[in-house]
């Protein structure tokens, strides 16, 4: 039984969630400098979430980086692959990164629906 199985259900939002991070792995990802022409702005996301894997923080192997886009999908679907505890612990994630404002962080735009939909599941996840 290896490490996934044991955090992550088996569902078709494990396996989305999979095929994004081995893409992004794939493509052998760097940070570049935002004045580079060939910058590309990517978030670094922790494979195995520091939340429930503290001691994997700060594990290279356990950091890739996603596009924006990819990183937002990438939370949604945590949410859809975890149950129980862990799953009240993506929630809570999932809503802190949608409704974080920084001045150098390009973050999509949540929906309305989106929101309505995120606010709910948090707000259970706080019972």
């Amino acid at each position: 039984m290896t490490i996934y199985s044991q955090v992550f259900v088996q569902n078709n939002s494990t396996k989305e969630y999979f095929d994004i991070i081995h893409e992004a792995i794939r493509q052998k990802r760097q940070k570049t400098k935002r004045n580079s022409k060939n910058f590309i702005y990517y978030e670094a996301h922790h494979i195995l979430p520091k939340c429930i894997f503290p001691e994997l923080s700060k594990e290279k192997t356990n950091i890739v980086l996603l596009t924006a886009k990819e990183h937002y999908r990438c939370h949604e679907l945590l949410i859809e692959m975890t149950t129980g505890n862990t799953h009240h612990k993506m929630v809570h994630a999932f809503w802190s990164m949608a409704t974080r404002k920084t001045n150098n962080m390009d973050r999509v735009k949540i929906s309305k629906d989106d929101y309505h939909d995120l606010r709910n599941k948090f707000s259970l996840s706080r019972k």
